[in-house]
Formats: C-alpha cells, structure tokens, sequence
C-alpha cells in the first residue's frame, strides 16, 4: 500500500493531448501525457519504420521521460530521458 502523501500526480497527466503529425519533434514534447503520432515526427526511434504509435511523456522538475510504443507488425517499446527539461536528450533504448 502506498501512502497518499508519497504519489503526487497532477490531475492532467495521462491525458490524451494531441496527435504529432509529420513536421512535429520528439524533442519538443515535454509536457507530461500521452501523444499519438503518425507520419514519422523527427526525433522518433528508427525515424522512417514504425512511424506511427504512442508516445507517454512524463515529466518533474528538470527530468522527463519518455515511453515510446512503436506500431511496425511487431510491438516495440522504447525509452529515453533528459535531464536538462528538454535541451538534451539520451539516446532511445528499446526495452
């Protein structure tokens, strides 16, 4: 069980914010919730297979994460992180 005090989720966090179209940019995703995308955004793990999925983004502070579901014939999950509210990014690692 966990305490009340030690889950802290603003209301508007897994809410479904938009759909990244072609022109869009991984990189400049950062406010927390989740995002379909089609069209290949830029930024997208394997740019050019798979471009199309969901993209749950969840952010603190100066740290945000990003989960990528990638829709290709297979299922493919990919993370990646920065530190630095977005100016840097680390490489996607599938998982």
């Amino acid at each position: 069980m966990v305490a009340a005090d030690h889950v802290t989720l603003a209301n508007d966090t897994l809410v479904l914010r938009s759909t990244l179209q072609t022109g869009s940019d991984f990189n400049n995703v950062i406010k927390s919730g989740y995002y379909r995308y089609n069209g290949g955004p830029a930024n997208t793990p394997n740019h050019g297979t798979g471009d199309f999925g969901m993209l749950l983004v969840m952010a603190s502070g100066h740290y945000i994460s990003q989960i990528c579901h990638q829709y290709n014939g297979d299922v493919h999950l990919y993370v990646r992180q920065s530190t630095d509210t977005g100016s840097t990014w680390g490489s996607w690692v599938a998982t």
